[in-house]
């Protein structure tokens, strides 16, 4: 896995425990990640509950009158939309709280639809679709998009994109922008020392920001993958995603400066882009290591999962999930989920029910008015034992896993 021209990989911190602080992270003396920073300037921070849609940019053929119908598709009121991504991941309790559950929802539909369909993410869905299909996010946080009620897969591309156009505080944080701006500037001089620095500057994102940043840039790898038939380029994803992941602080140059800054906004997700998999190396390493280093990250966790569907056993991954964040919720939380977890997992009818001995299921039924921390371990642990046992060695001679390698 070795390239003359980029580091080892040597820089990010080992996985850490899903019970990290998801600020943790952050970089002694940065800035605070609140979403305070104010309005105005190239992509400021919008309020809470009034998001806006900032002007694209491109291509030019995209009109104002279009640019405005989006610019108003988003709603107000309570939405993980115009929220800060940290502050979304401490109230998300149930079903998975390291990514915003609208990114991994939309991210799902879109790979589940849309990798053959020619024109991803060059398209944007209509704007009164888009509008409807936050709104359902906000209501329904578990998914999946029912494709009856949206048949047009543009309308996650674009809602998928919206969401981080209006993060408060970018996927590449503002504190963090001078730093990517001076290592992309390597880049013509010495691109390995641009590749050590870009990769030392990802892993000091906040964990909430770096975990939602490899969930999204695995899905536009495996976007890429499918080229041939959704003729989406590498060209045309940085330019969609460069300007809204790495947006210039407020207020930072005057307006004759922006299009060098979107230049280089452009550049650098296109540098991680092309390097990804190698700036990702220590991680996906570390997945083949043992089942538990693979479980304690969640981006392997996910990939994981992605396997398990082809199985017909995503359930069983989505209730270890599911048991892991109710272990980590407030105990005031407990009774609610339990209910939760049972109906979903442990009933026989439930929508993701997984397959156990009756006995278990009556077990734990019998505990529900006697809830505690300890309540769905001896099932989890059956189920995690089956899934290390008989499907991670599947998973590590899977496309899903040596693909990216």
């Amino acid at each position: 896995m070795s390239n003359p021209d980029l580091p080892e990989a040597d820089d990010f911190p080992p996985p850490a425990s899903r019970r990290e602080q998801r600020r943790s992270s952050m970089r002694p003396g940065s800035a605070d990640h609140s979403g305070s920073g104010g309005n105005g300037g190239n992509g400021g921070p919008h309020p809470p509950g009034k998001p806006m849609l900032p002007s694209r940019g491109h291509p030019a053929s995209q009109s104002t009158s279009q640019a405005n119908a989006l610019a108003q598709s988003v709603p107000p009121g309570p939405s993980a939309f115009g929220i800060d991504l940290l502050d979304v991941l401490d109230r998300q309790v149930s079903g998975g709280g390291d990514f915003p559950h609208c990114v991994q929802i939309l991210v799902d539909d879109v790979e589940a639809r849309g990798l053959d369909m020619p024109g991803l993410y060059a398209r944007d869905g209509s704007s009164r679709q888009v509008r409807r299909l936050v709104d359902t996010l906000t209501i329904n946080t578990t998914g999946p998009i029912d494709p009856r009620f949206f048949p047009d897969v543009f309308v996650s591309c674009t809602a998928l994109r919206i969401y981080f156009e209006q993060l408060p505080d970018p996927l590449f944080t503002y504190d963090l922008y001078d730093d990517f701006l001076k290592a992309f500037g390597l880049e013509t001089t010495d691109s390995q020392l641009c590749a050590k620095e870009l990769k030392r500057l990802i892993g000091s994102l906040p964990k909430g920001h770096f975990d939602t940043f490899r969930l999204l840039f695995f899905h536009l790898q495996r976007v890429l993958a499918r080229a041939e038939e959704n003729g989406t380029s590498m060209a045309l994803l940085a330019k969609e995603f460069g300007p809204v992941l790495m947006r210039l602080p407020p207020g930072m140059v005057s307006a004759a400066d922006m299009q060098l800054h979107r230049t280089a906004q452009i550049g650098v997700v296109t540098f991680v882009l092309t390097h990804f998999l190698l700036l990702m190396a220590d991680w996906v390493d570390q997945w083949s290591v043992s089942f538990m280093q693979l479980l304690v990250d969640p981006v392997g966790v996910d990939v994981f999962r992605r396997y398990m569907a082809d199985l017909g056993l995503e359930c069983n991954v989505r209730f270890w999930s599911a048991v892991e964040h109710y272990k980590e919720a407030d105990p005031e939380d407990w009774a609610a989920l339990a209910v939760d977890i049972f109906n979903t997992y442990i009933h026989q009818s439930g929508e993701w029910a997984i397959q156990i001995a009756p006995a278990m299921r009556v077990q734990v039924r019998q505990n529900l008015d006697r809830i505690n921390e300890s309540l769905f371990n001896k099932i989890q642990q059956y189920i995690q034992t089956i899934m290390g046992n008989r499907h991670y060695p599947g998973f590590l001679q899977s496309a899903h896993y040596r693909s990216l390698l």
